[in-house]
């Protein structure tokens, strides 16, 4: 047709040369401009041609995939935006064009419409049936036999007839043309399908508008199989004799005509059993039954389900149930779940009334919950149901767990609890309120749900079993004592927690810990271990950008902690944070962090560390009583000069086997001293005798200064009669010289 439209168009500029001699400047740029806009419309009317003639085809494509069953698997955009690629799962791609009429456009309306009598689609021209002769066209073939392909359908063709510049249309490939009596007018004509008339915000399907904007082809979109448990959230399932049933989920998209089977295997130590559709299962050991999905009108409207049960006279089993569906495409998919078989008294309880529900509490061993639980339903399951070893909450609607819910204080009147072991908690939880599960002595699994933001206090206070627990990311607060007298071997401490409370996992039995950088604060003893705790932990790392302040005896007695990663933006020690924790550093070396100003009384004191030299930063300026004490091994101290205060027994000088022989002061004045005493508040007076003995270093300048400090005219804070003489003094001023390094 291109060929045709240029010889039209080769003609025309003849005709008008032959009669450009006698026209004006005027004329002919009038003529050229008009031939210009008229290989303009012609350009745009073949390219409209095209897309039409494309869109019929496409239009053709999607009737043929509504009666095939066909699936649409994607809607992409053209990158130039004027349409769209549709995917289908059977038949590949197709191109539909937005619908758009150009201003004085006049074209066929090429469309399909519904035959009302035998249900097929018919191509329509304008409005009205297209026909070969007396009959209809149908827009797809006819279907050959099972098996067979059909004969292909012709879809019409429309063009432009360069001659008579009258829209054509052919019925038979474009072998003959038959003319509608329509001038090709305008640069574009009628449209396809409605401007944007590809409707994708559906979730199962998508619809095409055709350019009458009423008539509409609705297609499915294509759903991956699958099949899971409604109750999804659950890693495993309780049964019992009369609540055994599973509810399995198929996708909404799977028909009757897709669907092959079900398959349910159930596996354990006494073997293996089976079901097929619903085949009848294997007898011995556990059994499984399939209750297949309903179909209505081949679409399908309930769920498959398997039922599940043990020989008689078994209880306290564990098995392992998967089920697979399959397809007539051969797509299989798979979903397991732990099955627990154990004598379960499961209770629906809406209203909160469990002692009018369970018949004889003592003898039940395993209880699951559906539905909601008040305060007096734990008092009578903390009070009544002494043998119960498994309580599965998961099914429960509550959101805050109560204070002392399972908890067995002596102060209630109740002993500790040696039966419960297994805990489980519902998702949608937030609150776990103080001592939910203390003094149980036997308890060892608990899960925190996801959605658990509050954590309480002494939850697991001597529940020394409790070997690990993940803390969900919710969770922005670990309070104090939260895990005080835990089992925790291990625990991960989430990067969104920003403080640490005092105590809270005081005498855990874990050996590394890592303080995330979102931790800005800790309490005094979170990490410690006092009294008749076990010490274990090794290892602490403290990440940077986090806290700043070591707490007092925030790792007080960990007498095996020996590796310990300091940040340099930690700027204080509290009292006794490291004492008699035996760190072992490298080379001997203790490098204190670069922005270190305060270190606290017995920060460091241990025996059994290996350190014999220390780096102090320039701008530390407080070294508390006993902070370095019992260190034997510390021989030379450099102290900084920007050190304001200093305790008179800081260092070991109190035994024969090894103590500070030199001490450099880089000060121009001398520190202030700062005295020990007991837990009362009673000075306690250092051993001055190998103080006296030490080497002492300051500027040249300032040596006159320090002779007439304290430290070395003497003290009388300690005077005590026929204890501590009057004028004690610590440095020996024969011993003070200059630094000449």
């Amino acid at each position: 047709m291109k060929k045709m439209s240029k010889f039209w168009t080769v003609l025309l500029i003849g005709g008008l040369f032959l009669g450009m001699s006698g026209c004006t400047k005027d004329d002919i740029d009038d003529i050229r401009k008009e031939l210009q806009e008229h290989g303009s419309r012609l350009t745009s009317l073949e390219e409209w041609q095209q897309s039409v003639n494309t869109n019929i085809a496409s239009l053709q494509g999607l009737i043929s995939a509504l009666e095939d069953k066909d699936y649409v698997t994607g809607v992409t955009s053209l990158e130039d935006g004027t349409g769209y690629v549709i995917s289908f799962l059977k038949s590949g791609n197709m191109t539909i064009k937005h619908g758009e009429k150009g201003e004085t456009g006049v074209s066929p309306v090429i469309s399909v419409k519904q035959d009302d009598n035998d249900g097929k689609y018919y191509w329509t021209v304008n409005g009205q049936w297209l026909l070969d002769g007396d009959n209809k066209i149908p827009v797809t073939g006819e279907k050959g036999e099972t098996g067979d392909k059909g004969a292909d359908a012709v879809a019409p063709q429309v063009r432009i007839n360069a001659g008579t510049n009258e829209w054509e249309i052919s019925t038979d490939g474009g072998t003959n043309w038959t003319t509608t009596g329509v001038k090709a007018t305008g640069d574009q004509g009628d449209a396809i399908f409605a401007k944007d008339g590809v409707d994708n915000t559906h979730e199962d399907y998508v619809v095409f508008t055709l350019a009458d904007g009423t008539a509409k082809i609705k297609l499915p979109k294509y759903q991956e199989l699958y099949i899971k448990f409604s109750d999804d959230s659950y890693d495993t399932f309780y049964i019992s004799e009369t609540a055994n049933e599973i509810e399995l989920v198929l996708p909404s998209s799977l028909t009757e005509k897709d669907y092959t089977s079900l398959v349910a295997t159930v596996t354990s130590s006494e073997g293996f059993a089976a079901d097929i559709a619903t085949r009848s299962a294997a007898t011995s050991g556990w059994s499984v039954k399939i209750i297949q999905p309903t179909f209505t009108e081949g679409v399908l409207s309930g769920n498959a389900k398997v039922k599940l049960s043990l020989p008689e006279n078994k209880t306290d089993y564990k098995a392992l149930l998967k089920v697979t569906v399959i397809d007539t495409k051969g797509q299989e998919h798979s979903a397991s779940r732990i099955v627990w078989y154990q004598g379960t008294v499961i209770i629906d309880n809406p209203n909160g009334s469990l002692s009018g529900l369970v018949t004889d509490p003592a003898t039940v061993e395993q209880l699951s919950v559906i539905g909601t639980l008040t305060d007096s339903d734990f008092q009578f399951i903390r009070e009544k149901m002494n043998s119960l070893e498994v309580l599965d909450l998961s099914r429960a609607t509550i959101t805050k767990l109560p204070q002392r819910a399972l908890a067995f204080y002596q102060s209630m009147n109740l002993t500790s609890n040696s039966t419960l072991h297994t805990v489980i908690l519902p998702e949608g939880l937030t609150t776990i309120g103080n001592s939910a599960f203390a003094e149980c002595t036997r308890l060892e699994y608990v899960n925190i749900p996801s959605t658990v933001t509050t954590l309480g206090r002494w939850m697991f206070e001597n529940s020394t079993k409790v070997a690990s627990v993940i803390i969900p990311n919710g969770v922005t607060e670990i309070p104090a004592s939260c895990f005080y007298k835990a089992g925790l071997t291990s625990i991960e401490i989430p990067t969104n927690v920003t403080s640490i409370g005092g105590w809270a996992f005081e005498g855990c039995p874990f050996t590394d810990i890592v303080i995330p950088s979102s931790v800005k604060s800790i309490g005094s003893g979170a990490f410690g271990c006092f009294d008749d705790e076990t010490p274990t932990l090794r290892s602490v790392t403290i990440k940077t950008g986090g806290v700043t302040e070591i707490p007092a005896d925030c790792f007080i007695y960990q007498v095996n902690l020996t590796t310990v990663s300091l940040p340099d933006d930690i700027t204080s020690i509290g009292s006794d944070a490291f004492c008699l924790c035996p760190l072992q550093v490298g080379g001997g070396k203790l490098v204190l962090p670069s922005q270190l100003k305060t270190v606290g009384p017995r920060a460091f004191s241990s025996s059994n560390s290996n350190i014999t030299s220390i780096a102090f930063p320039e701008g530390l300026e407080e070294i508390g009583e006993s902070a370095f004490a019992s260190i034997s091994k510390i021989k030379e101290v450099t102290l900084p000069a920007s050190l304001k205060k200093l305790a008179d027994c800081a260092f070991c000088w109190s035994t024969s086997s090894g103590y500070v022989e030199k001490l450099t002061f880089k000060g121009s004045e001398p520190p202030q001293v700062t005295y020990m005493t007991d837990y009362d508040g009673n000075l306690l007076s250092p051993n001055v005798s190998y103080m006296q003995q030490c080497k002492v270093y300051v500027p040249a300048t300032a040596i006159e200064t320090y002779k007439a400090s304290v430290w070395f005219t003497g003290t009388d804070a300690y005077d005590k009669p026929g204890v501590y003489p009057k004028g004690q003094l610590y440095f020996n001023a024969d011993n003070l010289s200059a630094i000449t390094e």
